[in-house]
């Protein structure tokens, strides 16, 4: 009988616990879910801020369209890329099966004449590391003959024997024999005053 008791008078102290703590649990959700005034409604945005967003929708919207046009013209220069690649592997496919190389057009042979030729006067020269010819010689100063002659018309600044620079006109033929092979037929020199 004590065993019961005990159990009757624990169980009176466990519901009675229990019922104030549900209340209390109740109280204080009531408090927690009760809406403020302040978090129901924002404030409206203001002129500033709405013109802000807009500006930055705006730029958002240039940038989106730069990065097309620079994503396009990257494909564009990728492309010119390829297209010049196959090109140049055609035009060396070509000359690995033709007879004659491919750099036997007359610029280029006009350019190896003034090379030639510029080797040619400075091998005259008192003072070699001093010889300055003029730029884009090759296109100016150099004619085509028949049978691979070239003739040069031109002028070289160098230092003489006192170190002062002068200016030698030179009058140079050359006759090419091969590729990238000439023979020096005449070379003279006429100092200007």
């Amino acid at each position: 009988m004590k065993n019961i008791k005990k159990i009757k008078n624990i169980g009176c102290g466990c519901v009675i616990f229990f019922v104030f703590a549900v209340a209390g649990l109740i109280w204080l959700g009531n408090y927690s879910h009760q809406p403020s005034s302040s978090s129901n409604s924002a404030p409206p945005p203001t002129k500033w801020e709405i013109d802000a967003a807009n500006r930055q929708r705006q730029s958002n919207i240039r940038k989106q369209k730069r990065d097309a046009e620079l994503e396009e013209q990257k494909k564009a220069k990728l492309e010119e890329q390829k297209k010049a690649e196959i090109e140049m592997k055609k035009q060396k496919d070509a000359a690995v099966h033709s007879e004659q190389p491919a750099e036997t057009s007359l610029d280029f042979q006009k350019i190896e004449a003034w090379v030639f030729c510029q080797y040619a006067v400075e091998a005259k020269l008192i003072s070699p590391s001093s010889a300055k010819f003029p730029f884009g010689g090759a296109q100016r100063h150099v004619e085509y003959w028949d049978n691979g002659i070239f003739i040069i018309r031109s002028y070289v600044d160098s230092a003489n024997g006192f170190g002062a620079i002068i200016r030698t006109n030179f009058f140079c033929k050359v006759q090419r024999t091969g590729n990238n092979k000439f023979n020096l037929i005449q070379l003279t020199f006429e100092s200007q005053n």
